[in-house]
């Protein structure tokens, strides 16, 4: 306890003093931040050490703007981006440019956009995930979920990379994993063809569907999952095999 109110006095002190020099500057800002205020005493993140290609963040280095279930409060508007390399979710201070990290301790949901996120917890069932963020791709009677990962690769190249300014090429490499959760059970999404072996009573109609619906054309995987799923979760689509 002593330790978090240490902290918590720590970085009051170092944000303010990024407006000692005008304390109207301060005033200004904590008056139009309000509830938000809380949102914007995070840590800035650290930065990377060393120059790589491609980016850490889950889609692109543009913050966006979104709702965020914190601390038993709705926060809506706020622009946040995810790191998917340290599975950690930054927000900026408006008006300042600078990001904080959010404390993980209170943080429930959040939008990224169009895109829906949930933070999971330690789950003792068998073939659980992990704890970490995970992007909610639907949400029904069962649900489906996504995990963004990115995993730094390292290579040595024949001259120079002009972006690490080394032989040396340090890159970020997306690994997207799925979790479906049904009937109280965790099955690991490999492939499609796995998630059609979660509904094994509807296969043919899914594969019909698939094919009436153009699916096998579309490479954005997200898209024929959740389509499947929604599919799939229709109380409407019954068996007829």
């Amino acid at each position: 306890m002593v330790k978090r109110i240490f902290v918590f006095i720590l970085l009051s002190f170092s944000y303010s003093c990024v407006y000692s020099q005008n304390s109207t500057d301060y005033d200004k800002f904590v008056a139009e931040a309000g509830d938000y205020l809380n949102l914007y005493r995070g840590t800035s993140p650290l930065p990377y050490k060393t120059l790589h290609i491609g980016t850490y963040y889950a889609f692109s280095e543009e913050f966006e703007k979104g709702d965020l279930y914190y601390n038993g409060k709705v926060y809506h508007g706020v622009e946040m981006n995810l790191n998917s390399h340290l599975d950690e979710l930054y927000v900026k201070v408006p008006d300042s440019g600078r990001a904080v990290m959010l404390n993980k301790e209170f943080i429930n949901k959040f939008s990224l956009g169009k895109r829906n996120f949930l933070l999971m917890g330690k789950r003792y069932e068998k073939g659980a995930p992990q704890p970490g963020f995970y992007e909610i791709l639907y949400d029904g009677q069962a649900q489906l979920y996504k995990k963004i990962r990115k995993v730094i690769s390292e290579k040595i190249g024949s001259s120079v990379n002009p972006v690490t300014r080394s032989k040396i090429e340090r890159r970020f490499e997306l690994v997207e994993t799925y979790y479906l959760f049904k009937s109280g059970e965790w099955h690991k999404i490999p492939r499609r063809n796995s998630l059609l072996m979660q509904y094994r009573e509807k296969r043919l109609e899914i594969r019909r569907f698939i094919r009436n619906n153009g699916l096998n054309s579309i490479s954005d995987i997200d898209i024929i999952y959740a389509s499947i799923m929604k599919f799939a979760e229709s109380p409407t689509n019954a068996a007829h095999e």
